[in-house]
């Protein structure tokens, strides 16, 4: 069963135990914003589009 997270910002999206950043591709004003928040989440591993 996954973790209830009730202070889990409303922009990511749980998946059984892992959480998502989802940012829309090319928004780079918005993932500098959040950029912050996923240095702080403990596990969170950036994926970088090539």
């Amino acid at each position: 069963m996954s973790p209830i997270v009730p202070s889990l910002p409303p922009h990511l999206v749980q998946l059984g135990f892992d959480y998502i950043l989802a940012v829309e591709s090319g928004d780079d004003v918005q993932a500098t914003r959040l950029d912050t928040e996923v240095e702080q989440m403990p596990g969170c591993c950036r994926a970088s589009r090539n």
